[in-house]
C-alpha cells in the first residue's frame, strides 16, 4: 500500500469519525486516497464508489494503492447508476461520492437514485457510511449544498428561530442567498449570512487549501491525468498496427531509450493520439479554472493540440468587451517579441490565467511560477526535454509545492508511453531542480 501525507491522514480519520461527511478539499490534494483509507479505518465492505465515467480509472489505480487488500470495491458512473438504480441494492458498507457537486440539483435524476427521493430509496438508504468528495461543493452559490445538507446531515438545517423545524429549500436559499427579482422570477445573484452558513457546515464539512497543507507537500509531484474514455481509445485503431506493435515492443525492451530511437518512425501515432487528447485536456483545463483560483500550464510535444485549446479557451472567456481572451501561448512559430509579452502577461496578469508552450519552444530559459499546476498534453520522446519544461513552475520564486500531470488515454499504449517518460522526467527533475 502506499503511504498517505500527514494531512491526508487526518482527513481520512475525519471521515471515519462521521457516517455522513463530506471532504471538499482544493483539487490536487488526494481526495481518493483519504476517502479509500477512510473505508480502510472503518472495515467498510463492499464500497461503492459513483463517479463521472471519466475518473473510473484512476480510481480503479487508487484503489490498487491504497485500500487494504481484499476489500471489494465497485466503481460506476452517475449516469449508469442514475440509468438503473436497482442494480446497485447493497447492503454498501461506504458509498462515496466523487464530484459530488453533480448531485446539486434537487430534480435532477442521478440526485434521486443517490439521494433518494418520494418514489425512490436512493443508494444513501442502502449504505453504512456515505462520504462526498468534492472541491467545489457550491459551485455558484451556496443554494447548492441544500441537497447535501438535506440528506447527508439534515441537523445542520435547524431553524435559527425554532430548531425543531428544519429550513425547506426556499427558507434556505431565502436565508444565504441574495436575490434579485427580475421581474419573471426571483434569481440568485449573490450571498449573505455566510458566517453562519459556514458554522452550520463546520462539524461535517473539511476543507483545506494547497496552501494550507504546504508544509505536508513535496517541492514537486508527478501524476497521470487518466482519461477514460474508449471512444477516444477505439478511434486511434486506424493507426497502423506496426506502430503499435513497434512502440510496445520499444517499451518493452528497451524502455524510453527504444521509444527515442523509434521516435521518427511512430510519428503517426505520436501525433494522433495527441489529437485525440486535446478536447480532454481542454475540458478538464475548464473544470480546474472554473473550480480553483490557480493559473495553469499547458505543455505538448506538438503543435496542433495546443492551438486547438488555445482556440477553445478563447470561444469560452472572454473580456469585459466581449473580445476573445487568448491565452499567452509560446509555440515554434511565435516571434521573440510576442514571447516576453507571453510571459509578463502570464506571470502579472489576474485574467491570464493559462499558459500553452510546445516543449521545445518554451520548455528552456523561461520563468512560468505564477502558476504550480503543469499539465502535458504529450511529451517529448526526450524525458530531459520534459523535466525541463516542468522546472518552468519549479524555480525560484515558487512558493507553492507543484504538481505534473500528464495526461493519458487509459487502456491505450500512450497510458504505457506517457507513465515510462514522466517517470524518468521526474527522476531527471532531481537534476534539473
Amino acid at each position: 500500500m502506499t503511504s498517505l501525507y500527514p494531512y491526508q491522514r487526518l482527513g481520512a480519520q475525519f471521515l471515519a469519525a462521521r457516517r455522513r461527511a463530506m471532504l471538499a478539499d482544493e483539487q490536487g490534494l488526494g481526495k481518493t486516497a483519504q476517502a479509500i483509507e477512510a473505508a480502510n479505518l472503518v472495515d467498510a465492505d463492499p464500497v461503492l464508489v459513483v463517479c463521472p465515467a471519466s475518473v473510473r480509472s484512476s480510481w480503479a489505480r487508487d484503489v490498487r494503492a491504497f485500500a487494504t487488500p481484499g476489500r471489494r470495491f465497485v466503481i460506476e458512473s452517475y449516469d449508469k447508476v442514475a440509468r438503473d438504480p436497482d442494480t446497485y441494492d447493497g447492503p454498501w458498507g461506504a458509498l462515496l461520492l466523487d464530484e459530488a457537486h453533480y448531485l446539486k440539483s434537487l430534480s435532477a435524476k442521478r440526485t434521486h437514485a443517490i439521494y433518494g427521493s418520494r418514489t425512490m430509496r436512493g443508494l444513501l438508504s442502502l449504505s453504512g457510511h456515505v462520504w462526498a468528495l468534492t472541491g467545489t461543493p457550491a459551485p455558484n452559490y451556496p443554494v447548492e449544498m441544500y441537497t447535501h445538507m438535506r440528506k447527508l446531515f439534515p441537523e445542520s438545517l435547524a431553524m435559527a428561530s425554532d430548531s425543531s423545524r428544519a429550513y425547506d429549500h426556499d427558507a434556505f436559499m431565502h436565508r444565504y442567498c441574495i436575490l434579485q427579482d427580475k421581474g419573471f422570477g426571483k434569481k440568485v445573484i449573490g450571498a449573505k449570512n455566510t458566517d453562519d452558513l459556514r458554522a452550520r457546515l463546520a462539524p461535517h464539512v473539511l476543507r483545506r487549501l494547497k496552501k494550507d497543507v504546504l508544509p505536508d507537500l513535496p517541492d514537486i509531484r508527478y501524476e497521470p491525468l487518466l482519461f477514460d474514455a474508449p471512444d477516444v481509445v477505439a478511434s486511434l485503431r486506424d493507426i497502423p498496427g506496426d506502430e503499435m506493435a513497434a512502440a510496445r515492443r520499444a517499451i518493452e525492451t528497451n524502455g524510453v531509450e527504444g521509444l527515442t530511437a523509434l521516435s521518427v518512425h511512430l510519428a503517426t501515432l505520436r501525433r494522433v493520439t495527441a489529437m485525440a487528447k486535446a478536447e480532454l485536456v481542454f475540458q478538464w483545463a475548464r473544470t480546474f479554472l472554473e473550480e480553483t483560483d490557480r493559473k495553469l500550464v499547458i505543455f505538448g510535444h506538438h503543435v496542433e493540440p495546443l492551438e486547438y485549446i488555445v482556440k477553445k479557451l478563447s470561444g469560452v472567456y472572454r473580456t469585459a468587451k466581449g473580445d476573445p481572451l487568448v491565452p499567452p501561448h509560446i509555440f515554434g512559430s511565435t516571434r521573440s517579441d510576442h514571447r516576453a509579452n507571453a510571459i509578463e502577461a502570464f506571470q502579472n496578469d489576474p485574467r491570464k490565467r493559462v499558459f500553452l508552450g510546445q516543449i521545445h519552444a518554451a520548455g528552456t530559459g523561461i520563468t512560468l511560477t505564477a502558476a504550480s499546476d503543469l499539465v502535458f498534453v504529450d511529451q517529448s520522446w526526450t524525458p530531459a526535454d520534459n523535466a525541463q519544461a516542468a522546472m518552468r513552475i519549479h524555480r525560484i520564486g515558487q512558493r507553492r509545492g507543484c504538481l505534473i500531470r500528464y495526461a493519458t488515454l487509459a487502456g491505450s499504449i500512450d497510458e504505457a508511453v506517457q507513465t515510462v517518460l514522466a517517470r524518468k522526467a521526474r527522476d531527471l527533475s532531481k537534476i534539473f531542480d
